[in-house]
C-alpha cells in the first residue's frame, strides 16, 4: 500500500515562498552592510521606507539612510552582521518579522559589538518584491570599543569629498556612551 503525500495548497506554497524571500531579503540587507554594497542597502527599502537607529542616529528616511549608513560605517576596516532566529508574520501584502542580531564593529585591531534585534515591518511593492517599510533596532548590550565608529568617521573626514561631509553628519548625529 502506497501513501501519497498530500499537495500544498496554493496559499499555503505562497506563504513558504513569502517567509523564504522575505527571510533573503534581510539576509541580503546584512551582507550589503558587511559588502559597503549602497546599492543593494538602498534596494533593500521600500518607497518611504524608515530605520530608526535610536542611540545611533536616531530614525533616518529615504536617501538619509545611505547617507547615513555611509557615513557610520565607512571607516571601518570590517563589519559583522549575523542574523538569526526569524519570526516572520505575513498579512497579506505586508510582514512583521523580528531577528536576533550580532553585528561586529572592527577598526585594525579593535572590535565593538553590538546584541540586539531587529523589528521590521516589509511590504510587498507592486513589482512583487519585499521591502523594509520600517527597521528598528533594538540594543541589548555591547561590547568592546564604541570608539572604533568615531575613529572611523575621522579616517573619512581626512579623505575628504562626500564621504567627509557623510561622517561628519554621522558623527553628530549618534550618542555613543
Amino acid at each position: 500500500m502506497s501513501t501519497v503525500a498530500p499537495s500544498l495548497a496554493d496559499d499555503e506554497l505562497r506563504e513558504l515562498v513569502d517567509r523564504e524571500r522575505i527571510g533573503a531579503r534581510l539576509t541580503a540587507y546584512s551582507t550589503a552592510l558587511d559588502d559597503k554594497d549602497w546599492p543593494l542597502v538602498e534596494q533593500s527599502f521600500a518607497t518611504g521606507g524608515i530605520v530608526d537607529y535610536l542611540e545611533y542616529g536616531g530614525e533616518q528616511t529615504g536617501a538619509r539612510i545611505i547617507e547615513h549608513l555611509r557615513g557610520g560605517l565607512g571607516g571601518l576596516d570590517a563589519t559583522q552582521h549575523l542574523i538569526a532566529n526569524l519570526a516572520i508574520e505575513l498579512d497579506g501584502d505586508r510582514a512583521g518579522a523580528v531577528c536576533a542580531l550580532q553585528a561586529r564593529h572592527i577598526l585594525g585591531t579593535d572590535c565593538y559589538t553590538l546584541v540586539g534585534r531587529y523589528e521590521d515591518a516589509l511590504v510587498r511593492e507592486v513589482d512583487g518584491v519585499w521591502r523594509l517599510a520600517r527597521r528598528t533596532l533594538r540594543v541589548f548590550f555591547t561590547e568592546g570599543d564604541p570608539d572604533v565608529f568615531m575613529r572611523g568617521v575621522d579616517r573619512l573626514v581626512a579623505t575628504g569629498g562626500e564621504e567627509a561631509e557623510l561622517a561628519i553628519r554621522w558623527r553628530d548625529s549618534v550618542t555613543l556612551g
